[in-house]
């Protein structure tokens, strides 16, 4: 049944998305780990560590706002993909979850972006149009729901 449907496929796809897109931040994490010195754990410290504390201070700051960055993606987009697969399971028009996701995507990129570059507004825009967008969505889901009762 759902393999036969574009918007499952589409939902899939955003599966992947956010999959590299946070593989990305923790890409980006052990780089700055490394490159900085700092490490989570002591025998990691003891195996790679040497001491310019200029650069470990630089690569700390962008590890902690790496780590802030999917603390935030893990509070938001598992909602969405809960509540847009639910859009698809309802048999949401797949046109509409596509602009969805396409939407959701752009945002959540935008807003990584924003976060690594410690960009406000523009960060906290992103996140309000990202919760417009899942808000979009639970209307969407209540509406097909209502056209049953």
């Amino acid at each position: 049944m759902l393999d036969k449907n574009p918007a499952f496929h589409y939902w899939v796809f955003l599966c992947i998305f956010f999959f590299l897109k946070t593989f990305l931040n923790s890409m980006i994490q052990g780089y700055s780990r490394f490159k900085g010195n700092t490490f989570i754990n002591p025998e990691d410290t003891e195996r790679f560590a040497d001491s310019d504390k200029e650069v470990i201070q630089k690569y700390r700051d962008l590890d902690e706002r790496a780590a802030r960055c999917w603390r935030n993606d893990l509070e938001n987009i598992p909602f969405f993909l809960l509540l847009s697969l639910a859009l698809v399971i309802l048999g949401g028009n797949p046109q509409y979850c596509l602009a969805y996701f396409i939407t959701y995507a752009s945002i959540r990129l935008l807003h990584t972006y924003f976060y690594m570059k410690a960009k406000q507004p523009h960060r906290g825009a992103a996140f309000a149009l990202g919760n417009l967008v899942t808000m979009s969505i639970v209307g969407h889901c209540i509406y097909i729901i209502s056209l049953h009762y």
